[in-house]
C-alpha cells in the first residue's frame, strides 16, 4: 500500500469472518473471479492454502495477473479431501460416502478430482510465482510445492522453516519474501 497499491482481500464462505458452514472451490474461483471484475483486474494475487488452489485454477480459467504467491497450498483436490477426512478421523467408510457426495455435488462424478487439480495445464501459466513451503507446515505436505513447482516453469520454491502452515500470519520471513516477489512490480 505504501507504494500505491490497493489491496483487495476476502474471507472466503465458511472461512475467516464470513458466514456459512460449507463453501467449495467453484465458490472460491467465482469470487475471485468476480473481484477481478470488479476491480478492472489484478496485479498480483497472494494466495493462501485452499485459496492457492483455487487462484491457481482461476488463472488456469483466464483470470490476469502479472505475478502469484502462492503459500502453503494443497495442489491436487483429492489428496485435500483426504488430508481433512484424516484430521477429522473418519473411517474409511465415512471417506468414501465424503467423496461420493462431493463427485455428486459437482455433477461430474469422478472427474472432479482432476478437474481441480493444480498441476492440469500449468505449463500454459507463464506468470511467474513464488511458491511458499514451511517445513512446520501440519495441513499441507513439501512434496506438494515441490512437485508444484516443478510443474511450473515460470515458479520459484522457497522453503521456510518453523512458521507452519501460514507463514503469513505475522511480520518476518515469509512477509519479507512476500514483498521481496512483488517489489518489480509498479501501480
Amino acid at each position: 500500500m505504501e507504494r500505491g497499491f490497493q489491496v483487495v482481500g476476502f474471507d472466503a464462505p465458511a472461512h475467516g469472518d464470513a458466514e456459512g458452514d460449507q463453501s467449495s472451490i467453484v465458490e472460491f474461483i467465482e469470487i475471485i473471479q468476480r473481484l477481478e471484475r470488479q476491480e478492472g483486474g489484478f496485479d498480483a494475487i497472494v494466495a493462501h492454502s485452499f485459496g492457492g488452489l483455487s487462484a491457481i485454477n482461476a488463472v488456469k480459467a483466464g483470470l490476469r495477473t502479472k505475478v502469484l504467491v502462492i503459500v502453503g497450498a494443497p495442489t491436487h483436490f483429492s489428496g485435500l479431501v483426504t488430508k481433512y477426512a484424516s484430521i477429522l478421523n473418519l473411517p474409511a467408510r465415512q471417506q468414501q460416502r465424503l467423496r461420493g457426495y462431493i463427485e455428486r455435488y459437482f455433477g461430474i462424478g469422478d472427474a472432479v478430482w482432476q478437474r481441480f487439480n493444480a498441476y492440469e495445464g500449468l505449463r500454459q501459466i507463464e506468470q511467474p510465482a513464488l511458491i511458499i513451503h514451511d517445513s512446520a507446515d501440519d495441513i499441507v505436505l513439501e512434496v506438494e510445492a515441490e512437485c508444484l513447482a516443478q510443474a511450473w516453469p515460470a515458479a520459484r520454491l522457497v522453503k521456510t522453516q518453523g512458521l507452519g502452515h501460514n507463514p503469513l500470519r505475522r511480520p518476518g520471513e515469509g512477509i519479507d519474501l512476500v514483498l521481496a516477489h512483488l517489489a518489480p512490480l509498479q501501480p
